[in-house]
């Protein structure tokens, strides 16, 4: 048998053999380019099948207690620190109910993402039925934008953001406190909540675009709004994911109005941009949503209105009564169909959403206008 010297350990090796047996390399450079880019590509494609945490899941995953247990602990333990140290300097302790508002928002920020992060989880099957894509698509849009959502690196980024340009602002603006202590001291946590808001708005606002993709097509026979398990369940996970986000939104200004903060139009600003941030995160996906629902009625009153017609055919023939209560119970159906609501949930609750969004925005121009 011919043999070669290997190119690395010079042994002797066959002349048509790939990889060394004494060296383990091999022989051929682009044969070795490709093993090791088609190893990375496997790695990749193992790494994009797996489900992305959320910063705020891994801070509190070494405690032995339910996630919301522990974002609350670790928030008030925070709390009580911040008060501690505010009953030291001589400051309105009115300023403390501020103090807390902002800790609850930023309870409700930490814990609403990996609440979302566990929906998406427990979902996983449902949102890839549901979509319009093949499985394999599906999958991959699901991890592509599960890797968005929790691209940690960037929501910190977001964060980090929110935080400085908040808490700079109300420095710069103004604060209300005596103390050059007390406005450090506030800059300081409210860098931290807002740090917590704005990476829960990235995260929030990419979930909006994921249940945008999928209601823009979804497969016609998963529409029926009468099925638990429909379009419908996608508008309700919303629904819930949109009430979170408003409600460390109102609470934000809540703690604003407590006290003699300035409302200077920096301020304004700011949260005018949060609450146009929370319309669109609400109504953007739930517009395909409302529009599907409305498609499948019109689907549905198509159905029973060409049974109708097919119904008056036959009486003209045979104007029997079971003909007559047939026709009936058809016009009762057409009925009930076309009063069904074409949103994912009633009226009231939309109404309930809407108010809370304009509340916050009301209560800061009543603010100023009442100070001037």
């Amino acid at each position: 048998m011919e043999t070669v010297e290997c190119k690395y350990c010079l042994s002797d090796i066959p002349k048509k053999a790939a990889k060394c047996r004494y060296c383990l390399e091999w022989q051929d450079k682009v044969r070795k380019k490709n093993i090791k880019d088609n190893t990375k590509r496997s790695v990749r494609l193992v790494d994009n099948l797996r489900l992305k945490k959320p910063f705020q899941l891994i801070l509190v995953e070494k405690l032995p207690l339910p996630y919301y247990i522990s974002v609350f602990v670790i928030c008030i333990t925070f709390f009580a620190i911040i008060q501690f140290s505010w009953y030291r300097l001589n400051e309105d302790k009115i300023y403390l109910l501020s103090f807390l508002a902002f800790t609850i928002q930023m309870i409700i920020s930490w814990s609403c993402l990996i609440w979302i992060y566990n929906v998406i989880n427990d979902k996983l099957d449902y949102f890839i039925k549901v979509s319009s894509l093949n499985k394999r698509k599906a999958e991959d849009k699901f991890y592509s934008y599960n890797a968005k959502m929790f691209n940690n690196k960037r929501v910190l980024v977001a964060g980090f953001l929110a935080g400085i340009i908040a808490s700079a602002g109300d420095y710069i603006v103004g604060t209300p406190f005596e103390t050059q202590e007390a406005k450090f001291l506030f800059a300081g946590f409210e860098f931290l909540y807002m740090l917590f808001a704005g990476a829960a708005i990235y995260s929030m606002m990419y979930f909006a675009m994921f249940l945008n993709q999928l209601t823009t097509n979804p497969k016609k026979n998963l529409m029926n709004i009468d099925q638990k398990r429909s379009i419908h369940k996608i508008g309700s996970i919303h629904l819930k994911t949109s009430v979170l986000a408003i409600i460390p939104f109102f609470l934000g200004v809540v703690a604003k109005l407590i006290g003699d903060w300035s409302w200077e139009l920096p301020i304004v600003l700011w949260y005018a941009s949060f609450a146009i941030a929370i319309i669109i995160y609400i109504y953007w996906p739930l517009l395909n949503v409302h529009g599907f629902m409305s498609y499948d009625i019109e689907n549905q009153l198509a159905i029973v209105q060409n049974k109708i017609r097919n119904k008056l055919n036959d009486i003209e023939i045979d104007p029997s009564s079971s003909n007559f209560t047939k026709l009936n119970e058809l016009r009762a159906l057409e009925n009930s169909i076309a009063g069904q609501n074409t949103w994912p949930f009633d009226t009231k609750s939309l109404s309930a959403i809407f108010a809370a969004i304009i509340a916050p925005i009301l209560l800061m121009i009543v603010d100023k206008f009442w100070s001037i």
